[in-house]
């Protein structure tokens, strides 16, 4: 009897030692998808701050332009 609990514990510390790194490397993969996932949205969110800022732009050139036209018109009246 104790030959067999011996090779049962024996057994059951490989399972569990197998269903251990099974489980380690299972949260090992879901960390890297999700800094995978962070670094794109890192990406995009630098990319849409750059849009932004061009809008930004445009939007002051226009203003500029406006305030021109503006002006302009003032001096025909």
């Amino acid at each position: 009897m104790e030959a067999g609990h011996c090779l049962t514990m024996i057994i059951g510390g490989f399972f569990l030692g197998f269903v251990a790194g099974e489980i380690r490397t299972r949260i090992d993969t879901a960390k890297e998808k999700q800094r995978k996932a962070e670094l794109k949205a890192e990406e995009w969110q630098c990319k849409a701050d750059e849009r932004f800022d061009d809008l930004l732009r445009t939007q002051a050139s226009i203003n500029g332009a406006l305030v021109k036209i503006i002006e302009l018109n003032r001096h025909k009246a």
